[in-house]
């Protein structure tokens, strides 16, 4: 059974010398609490942990695989058997020894012929096939399989894209969460301090009991907002944990600050031209129609002959040791002259190819959609942000004059409160029109196919 070992090892190297895929490895950076998490730490750490990414980049490497596959069909199918007979059926030991080459003028004898005796063998085969024409199902597939590689990359891109936008508003959502929770924790500070003072003033009797009620009941309503603020700071950095791929009780903590940075504006003719060459979907969108030519090209290939070629070497013999060689080449064509089915694979074929065109049409239609939407929001939020300013400064200085005349007694508490809930309102809605603006740049470079670089966003970060 030695030849048995040999045979298995040749196959076995045939096995080895096929190509093997090997996932890329990336060493992500480490987190640490106390030093703190840069938007730059963040977006890698996210592109190296983040499950979309494994995902993607899993599909990349099917896809790959499904092509070397359809390659793989241009080399030919070989395959090596050893087997051993042993039987008495006339046909099987007339045939026998002719293949073994022992087939003498004593085996003519009726006798022998009608009843021989038990003969064994031992037989080795090789055979190979290759085939010449396959309708041409080789080409449509390894250029559907490119297809499905390119169609990978893009997807992966996008994923990478929209992780960055995904990482851009989790990380600022936590500036803003926190910046909110010192807005919170100020006017709580201020509406102690405010309860204190009248307060004081109720006991020396300038002031009736509802004015300290008022004052009371404002500062349980600031302690609420902290109360909110705290919690959302919280949801903040869980998730920004899990968009960056790390357990969600990882104390994660950002060193960035929050900054007035002005992003460059373009206009949206040329965003939506710039968009429409650099969008995955709308590529990928492009890419389905190729393909489904391809499969109307590969339905219509079932019109056509098949030609292939094979061949057989092998050794026979009633022992290993003395055997006799034989050797079969030939080349097979096939015609299937009546197939009903092929028709229908056509128009089948051909449908898709239409649901395809279609498809393309419906994603850039969406994709322009996106992109206006994209582009209003982030307009929108600059001009919030613009008029946030200015509120924000008009309601602090309210509230000061209020205070003044409340404390020169020509106003009510009332007034007082509402000009500090106000100011407290105008501070959190400025935060919110900052994250808008924001995070609203990094869905406009998602939607425009262009967050290839968070340069712009680490420009503006002071630390």
């Amino acid at each position: 059974m030695n030849r048995l070992v040999t045979v298995a090892a040749i196959a076995i190297a045939f096995t080895a010398l096929a190509p093997l895929g090997r996932a890329e490895e990336s060493t992500p950076p480490a987190v640490d609490a106390a030093d703190g998490l840069t938007l730059e730490e963040a977006v890698a750490l996210a592109l190296a942990e983040n499950p979309r990414i494994r995902i993607a980049s899993s599909g990349e490497a099917v896809a790959v695989a499904r092509l070397r596959q359809a390659q793989s069909a241009w080399l030919p199918q070989i395959g090596i058997s050893e087997s051993f007979t042993r039987g008495d059926n006339p046909v099987y030991v007339f045939g026998t020894l002719l293949e073994q080459g022992t087939f003498g003028p004593d085996n003519f004898d009726p006798k022998f012929l009608n009843d021989p005796p038990e003969l064994d063998n031992y037989r080795l085969s090789v055979s190979a096939r290759l085939p010449i024409f396959d309708q041409l199902r080789r080409w449509s597939s390894i250029s559907i399989a490119g297809v499905d590689v390119e169609q990978a990359k893009l997807q992966s891109e996008a994923a990478r894209q929209m992780l960055r936008s995904y990482t851009i508003r989790a990380y600022y959502g936590v500036l803003i969460a926190e910046a909110r929770e010192e807005v919170a924790s100020d006017a709580v500070r201020a509406a102690e301090s405010a309860v204190e003072s009248i307060r004081s003033r109720y006991e020396t009797g300038l002031v009736v009991q509802s004015d300290l009620l008022a004052a009371e009941v404002q500062l349980s309503n600031f302690r609420e907002q902290l109360i909110a603020a705290q919690g959302d700071a919280l949801i903040a950095h869980t998730s920004l944990a899990n968009v960056v791929g790390v357990p969600s009780a990882t104390p994660l903590r950002v060193t960035a600050k929050l900054t007035e940075t002005a992003f460059p504006e373009a206009p949206y003719a040329e965003l939506l031209a710039t968009a429409l060459g650099r969008r995955a979907d709308v590529r990928i969108a492009t890419l389905n129609r190729r393909q489904a030519a391809l499969g109307s090209r590969m339905a219509k290939g079932q019109f056509l002959p098949r030609v292939d070629t094979f061949a057989n070497w092998g050794k026979s013999g009633e022992t290993i040791g003395e055997q006799n060689d034989d050797m079969v080449v030939g080349l097979s064509v096939s015609w299937n002259l009546l197939d009903p089915g092929r028709v229908h694979r056509m128009s089948e074929a051909r449908a898709e190819e239409l649901a395809a065109e279609a498809g393309a049409d419906q994603v850039r239609n969406d994709a322009e959609l996106d992109i206006l939407a994209a582009h209003n929001r982030f307009m929108t939020a600059k001009q919030r942000l613009a008029v946030g300013e200015s509120t924000q400064a008009q309601a602090a200085e309210a509230a000061r004059i209020v205070r003044d005349r409340y404390d020169a007694g020509l106003t009510t508490i009332t007034e007082v409160l509402r000009a500090d809930t106000a100011a407290v309102a105008a501070r959190l809605a400025r935060l919110a029109a900052s994250y808008d603006y924001t995070t609203g740049y990094a869905e406009l470079l998602r939607a425009t196919g262009q967050f290839d670089s968070i340069a712009p966003f680490v420009a503006g970060e002071t630390r």
